[in-house]
């Protein structure tokens, strides 16, 4: 386990989102398309560092979610995953301004695997000179997967994880992977098998020689208790949380330094 703690915390919204949950879209296809074959970055945890290809990468962010006003991604297509290249005009619209806020990455919530993004994934590193690199996220809800326990449930699972990986884990505009959001919430009688599973995915990515890190973003309601359980048990590459408080932020960081020294 790195002894690495990175903080998911929503500082910019660039245009106006609503998160109101994730629509039951399938994204059990496993019809590999859309698969971007491209030289990958080398992402290493280090301490508390990241390393991009061998260089020290401060991630600077954005949590990216360009829904328009009156939309929700609960109710309306595309269910917020706007990355496709119909809404083009969005992303073509926001990354120049993101880059120009001297954002160097961009945070994502919605991303069903087996629609095309190649063409958002490339836009994110035209620019040579200032490229977006992408937390890309991996959808895991009740909606979609009920029964963690189950273990058909989760060779479903691996086996839309391993596609994914496929079709994503190549392209250079990829930072790291965001499995499911805040899982202890929407799955909380289900922590151990969470956490097995969370391990049989980031183990899974390892033995396919995927060269970017994992985590999964958990909420600050229960994050320390998660973490003192779950501390030495956890094969994810660095811990992630959703907060919106500065002050339950610097509360949270000492109370992990108390775990992470202690371990």
């Amino acid at each position: 386990m790195k002894d690495f703690f990175c903080i998911d915390m929503i500082i910019v919204a660039l245009v106006c989102t609503v998160m109101s949950g994730v629509h039951a879209v399938d994204i059990r296809d496993r019809d590999i398309k859309d698969i971007c074959q491209s030289i990958p970055l080398n992402v290493q945890v280090q301490g508390s560092s990241f390393l991009v290809n061998g260089v020290p990468f401060q991630i600077r962010s954005v949590g990216y979610a360009p829904t328009p006003p009156g939309a929700t991604t609960q109710h309306d297509v595309p269910y917020g995953d706007y990355y496709l290249k119909e809404y083009a005009g969005f992303w073509e619209r926001d990354l120049p301004l993101i880059r120009e806020m001297g954002a160097n990455s961009v945070r994502l919530w919605t991303w069903y695997s087996v629609k095309p993004h190649k063409q958002f994934l490339d836009a994110l590193v035209e620019d040579e000179e200032r490229p977006l690199r992408v937390l890309l996220p991996f959808l895991i809800s009740p909606d979609l997967y009920e029964d963690l326990s189950n273990s058909q449930t989760v060779r479903e699972i691996l086996i839309d994880f391993d596609n994914f990986l496929e079709r994503y884990s190549k392209h250079p505009a990829v930072l790291g992977y965001l499995i499911g959001n805040e899982l202890d919430a929407v799955y909380g009688n289900q922590m151990p098998a969470v956490f097995a599973l969370l391990n049989s995915m980031t183990n899974l990515a390892k033995a396919k020689g995927v060269t970017q890190p994992m985590t999964s973003p958990l909420s600050a309601a229960n994050f320390v208790n998660i973490v003192n359980k779950y501390y030495t048990a956890s094969d994810l590459d660095f811990w992630s949380i959703q907060v919106y408080e500065v002050e339950t932020l610097e509360t949270i960081i000492a109370e992990y330094d108390k775990v992470a020294k202690g371990a």
